[in-house]
């Protein structure tokens, strides 16, 4: 119930949803790791118009194992976490979110099943680069290089950052489709489906489907929670006869006759007048 990916030539590409250029993005997705990458890894990647370079990438970033959000311009904008910050062989939960400011890469916030990483560097950018051509999943398309090794499963992609409770929601395992304000893209994985919803049919280069999938508790999107109202002249709730018994309990069985209600009534047999 996920699509696992070789490392080598595996992606799935989709005509592009959203553009993010200048604007905000916010990435999640659930991954899990085979190997550590001899070079970067990507989750998720944008491309130009040509598809002959990237425009937005969510990475594994080399041999340590980091997460790192580019995004590409005249000067590239990236923040790379910690050493070791992704673990092998685990379901992990996987949170990018940027406001679109090329020029301070403080506004890029990465989180690991939750938590926030801590960063090991980071380098401002300049001048976006157009990112309004395909994405695609698990690697990229102008040299397929990038390719992820292990099984990527509930992505999805909002264009505005998302709020400290989502993050915390998304990464208990509240499913993307839950949060459906600004969601531009959203692929589970869940069935063997290349289908986004938002973002349409995917195209598979290689991937197989897996029965792994991360544990996800389901969340209606607002526009399906209806409220369930009775109206205000059918709220009787009317019992039925058989069910009218009234029991009480012994120690409350007195019974107390009026004074007016006193009548002492002696049988026949019992009337005899001793004098």
């Amino acid at each position: 119930m996920s699509r696992v990916f070789n490392g080598t030539t595996d992606r799935i590409d989709w005509a592009s949803p959203y553009n993010p250029t200048t604007s905000p993005i916010s990435i999640s997705a659930w991954i899990y790791n085979h190997t550590k990458p001899v070079n970067t890894q990507y989750i998720l990647a944008t491309h130009n118009v040509a598809n002959t370079t990237f425009g937005v990438a969510f990475t594994v970033y080399a041999a340590l194992a980091r997460l790192d959000l580019f995004r590409n311009g005249t000067t590239l904008l990236d923040r790379i976490s910690i050493t070791d910050t992704v673990q092998l062989n685990t379901w992990a939960n996987v949170i990018v979110t940027h406001t679109g400011v090329m020029n301070d890469y403080s506004t890029i916030h990465i989180y690991y099943n939750g938590v926030e990483v801590t960063y090991a560097t980071g380098t401002n950018g300049a001048t976006e680069a157009s990112a309004a051509g395909k994405w695609s999943i698990g690697g990229r398309i102008y040299d397929n290089a990038r390719n992820f090794d292990g099984n990527i499963a509930e992505v999805g992609v909002w264009n505005r950052v998302i709020t400290p409770a989502e993050i915390a929601y998304l990464a208990s395992g509240i499913q993307p489709c839950g949060y459906s304000n600004g969601l531009v893209f959203y692929w589970s994985g869940i069935i063997d489906s290349l289908i986004a919803d938002p973002g349409g049919l995917g195209v598979a280069s290689g991937t197989i489907y897996s029965a792994s999938h991360p544990t996800m508790l389901h969340l209606l999107p607002a526009s399906d929670r209806q409220k369930f109202t009775v109206p205000a002249e059918n709220r009787t709730m009317a019992i039925p006869v058989e069910n009218r018994t009234m029991v009480i309990p012994a120690e409350n069985r007195i019974f107390t006759v009026p004074a007016e209600n006193r009548t002492l009534i002696i049988p026949a047999e019992d009337r005899t007048l001793e004098v």
